[in-house]
């Protein structure tokens, strides 16, 4: 059984752009204050805030890495705004029957505060779990995951915007981005350009071969040495 969160935005808030990047130290808000950012489908900007989110309220974490677009199963490129991955805030999938893919959690940043004090006087605490019986079993929580097309917007590849996110998010440098621009072109300059230390292992079979090692979930294995890859 699971319960749905829902409230009605208030009609003054907005969407805040803290311009977040990795590292930065930050708060979650309390239950309430996010709430009256949810719209009557529980969500901000179509992006579900889950009971799973929380007992992370109220509590300081650092920014793992902003999200400024997002690629989404046969929807390709799409664009997410003031959104970020919190490290160590995953989904333990207690509101959704047990769900075990511990997704990462993606938060808005009107659900967030900056306060670079919080997470060296936080204390380790327990926190409790938390009942999400509903009353109804034709209430359903939407999930992050499943949700994401309406959280999002189509993002044309050729949009030279998502270079900037990438610099200013700190997820890529400027010559990172001109290196990987420079090997999607079929250009005679390629190798003289982007050579790297040491060369490219190449080995000598026509057509890659298949091994079926029957390997079953949670085996160890060892990975063969260079001289025995290159000899397949």
């Amino acid at each position: 059984m699971m319960h749905v969160i829902r409230h009605i935005r208030n009609p003054g808030s907005k969407d805040s752009a803290l311009n977040l990047r990795p590292g930065e130290i930050v708060k979650v808000l309390s239950e309430d204050e996010i709430l009256a950012t949810l719209d009557e489908n529980g969500t901000l900007e179509g992006l579900p805030f889950m009971f799973e989110m929380r007992k992370y309220c109220r509590r300081a974490f650092r920014v793992l890495t902003r999200i400024d677009k997002i690629v989404i199963e046969d929807n390709g490129t799409r664009r997410i705004k003031n959104a970020v991955l919190l490290k160590g805030a995953i989904c333990d999938g207690e509101a959704h029957r047990g769900c075990d893919r511990t997704c990462p959690i993606i938060w808005k940043e009107s659900w967030l505060k900056q306060d670079q004090s919080s997470l060296r006087s936080q204390t380790a605490r327990k926190v409790p779990a938390i009942n999400c019986s509903a009353d109804s079993e034709d209430e359903t929580l939407s999930c992050q995951a499943t949700q994401l097309v309406k959280a999002t917007s189509p993002l044309p590849f050729w949009d030279i915007r998502q270079c900037f996110w990438d610099i200013q998010s700190g997820t890529l440098d400027p010559l990172k981005i001109l290196q990987m621009s420079l090997l999607s072109l079929n250009s005679p300059f390629q190798k003289s350009l982007l050579r790297r230390k040491g060369n490219p292992i190449r080995g000598k079979c026509k057509q890659t071969p298949t091994i079926d090692l029957g390997l079953q979930p949670w085996e160890l294995v060892e990975v063969r040495s260079k001289e025995e890859i290159l000899a397949l």
